[in-house]
């Protein structure tokens, strides 16, 4: 079991996450769907770095945003696992909040196959309404 820090979990947002989410607004603005990519910074805010992918829709807009997040480093039968007491999250939060699962790892095709797949739950959401 490997737990990352802040540092690797934000390298991995830089690299990986971060242009993965820009392939996906370029790919989206050539289809006609105004979509942008921001990014936070740590500190900023009181929060971690995180990225996000936003379209620019005036009702409900498609939010696909990854944040670092820290947790405690479980412990088995009492002891802690490694040398920390808590670990980085690469968590996934859209426009209805946070998905409660980690992307760290996950390669740009993984990331960018997650982030279409909750665009395309958000486009059976506004048929429905």
């Amino acid at each position: 079991m490997s737990f990352v820090d802040v540092e690797a979990a934000t390298a991995h947002l830089d690299q990986v996450i971060a242009p993965a989410l820009r392939e996906v607004a370029q790919e989206l603005t050539a289809g006609g769907v105004t979509a942008r990519v921001s990014r936070g910074e740590e500190g900023r805010d009181g929060g971690l770095a995180w990225v996000e992918l936003r379209t620019q829709a005036d009702e409900h807009p498609f939010v696909y945003r990854v944040q670092v997040d820290e947790s405690p480093v479980p412990t088995y039968g009492g002891r802690m696992i490694g040398d920390r007491d808590t670990y980085a999250r690469l968590e996934v939060h859209s426009g209805d909040g946070g998905q409660d699962y980690d992307v760290m790892g996950y390669s740009d095709t993984q990331v960018i196959h997650d982030c279409l797949d909750h665009y395309e739950r958000h486009l059976r959401f506004l048929r429905l309404n």
